[in-house]
């Protein structure tokens, strides 16, 4: 087992791995930004926020695409925010980060409310038990006809769904490393840091996928309703809602 997946939570070492090798270790990364700004696009958000934004990829994307938004970027990690703000600087007063921890509760108020809560490859690190009233406070913060997307790992609930997922997600790492002639380093990182929790479900202890049809449930229990699933790769899923 590696120093890495023995870690309890997200830290400095993990966000160092990210950030170098994210483009490769997050199937098609630029569909999926690109699918969850269609979806913005459709409904003219003007206050944004992401949870957990990272080097602020998507975040970037939003306000590129979106002219119209102010977003808010959200992460735990100073190191992430400040590559964000440097990546992002051009944006000027449209974008404001902000330092948080998400499983914490104080952050969850908003005024006024938000039009639309985003987050990639996040949520997964809350349990099941937390995510039930992390969806209520979303939608408690949510305006009228605002939206919620959520691009995340979810739990293939049989074995074989399991190693199919874990095929794909290494073929996709594998072949992005030989498309980008990095001579296989991403792969053999991607490998040898047993980042695949589909392969090495033991060795990540921060993570807490739920089956998709659980995730869908939760949602509209917590009063989001059209709860769907736009697109779904080697585990990996954009998942979508909104209030009425």
């Amino acid at each position: 087992m590696n120093a890495l997946a023995q870690k309890t939570e997200w830290d400095d070492e993990s966000t160092r791995v990210f950030l170098k090798y994210g483009q490769a270790f997050v199937p098609y990364r630029e569909t999926q930004y690109g699918i969850i700004c269609r979806m913005l696009s459709q409904v003219r958000p003007r206050r944004v926020v992401e949870l957990c934004c990272g080097q602020g990829k998507l975040s970037g994307l939003l306000l590129e695409t979106l002219p119209e938004i102010n977003l808010q970027a959200f992460d735990g990690s100073e190191l992430m925010l400040e590559s964000a703000r440097k990546s992002l600087a051009r944006f000027g007063g449209r974008l404001q980060t902000v330092l948080f921890d998400i499983h914490a509760k104080g952050w969850r108020e908003f005024s006024p409310a938000v039009d639309a809560f985003v987050s990639s490859l996040a949520l997964h690190h809350l349990t099941a038990e937390e995510k039930g009233g992390f969806y209520r406070d979303l939608f408690s913060s949510l305006s009228s006809g605002g939206v919620f997307i959520n691009a995340d790992l979810i739990w293939p609930p049989t074995p074989e769904g399991q190693e199919v997922a874990a095929q794909a997600w290494d073929d996709s790492v594998r072949r992005f490393s030989e498309e980008s002639q990095d001579g296989q380093e991403a792969y053999q990182a991607f490998e040898s840091l047993r980042w695949n929790l589909f392969r090495y479900p033991e060795d990540n202890s921060t993570d807490h996928p739920l089956p998709v049809a659980q995730e869908l449930q939760l949602l509209s229990k917590a009063g989001f309703v059209d709860a769907d699933v736009y697109w779904l790769f080697g585990g990996h899923a954009i998942m979508g809602c909104r209030k009425k």
